[in-house]
């Protein structure tokens, strides 16, 4: 199954450091969502990265193709929040993983 690369990226440069109260509730729905696709074996890994200009969420995703890696993203609790995140998918030419 093909690999796909899933980044969220964060509604402002300042995120989390200044986290609201609605969107630590959205990241509570975030992580649980994401716990259960890796659970059901389509997400590999996933979380926060401290990125200097700002943190974002990543994902690798082993799904059966693009429009599933889509239809995980778009149901994501932070994407479906409307509270300013956004997201990029991006199919991996090549993944190569361990067993």
């Amino acid at each position: 199954m093909p690999f796909f690369y899933y980044k969220l990226n964060a509604p402002r440069a300042t995120f989390p450091a200044d986290i609201t109260k609605d969107e630590i509730t959205m990241m509570q729905a975030h992580v649980l969502y994401w716990t259960n696709i890796l659970e059901m074996h389509k997400a590999v890994v996933f979380g926060p990265v401290v990125h200097p200009e700002g943190a974002f969420g990543v994902a690798i995703l082993e799904v059966q193709d693009e429009a599933e890696a889509l239809s995980l993203v778009q149901h994501d609790p932070a994407i479906l929040s409307n509270l300013g995140f956004g997201s990029e998918v991006y199919p991996m030419a090549k993944a190569i993983a361990r067993t």
